[in-house]
This record gives structure tokens, C-alpha cells and sequence, in this order.
């Protein structure tokens, strides 16, 4: 039985967006492997909410 990725929202949007992890790093101010760490563990839905939402402004930044 395959155990279920952490914050799955998070990273659905990030590849729907095709944003990759070095570039959320960016985003956040922080390192690459701060990010990796910081995906492990399940994060409180606000921080998932205003993580998606930076990725999705910066996709539109991005795109436009």
C-alpha cells in the first residue's frame, strides 16, 4: 500500500503550474532543501492556502 504524499495541494499546484521546487524556494525567500524539508510533514491548511497562493501569483507573473 503506497502511503499518501504530503501536502498533495501544494504540490498539485505546483506541477500544474509547472513550478519546480527551487523556484517555490525563491518565492519563500529560502533554500531549496528548506522547501524539501519543510514538504515532509503536513503543513496547517493557512500556510498550505498562502503557499498556493504565491505559487498561483507567481504563475501569473510568470505567464504574463
Amino acid at each position: 500500500m503506497q502511503k499518501a504524499k504530503t501536502n498533495e495541494a501544494i504540490r498539485e499546484v505546483l506541477k500544474t503550474h509547472n513550478v519546480k521546487l527551487w523556484q517555490l524556494a525563491d518565492i519563500l525567500n529560502v533554500s531549496e532543501m528548506t522547501v524539501n524539508r519543510m514538504l515532509r510533514h503536513e503543513l496547517p491548511a493557512d500556510k498550505q492556502n498562502v503557499i498556493i497562493s504565491l505559487i498561483e501569483n507567481r504563475a501569473k507573473d510568470i505567464n504574463s
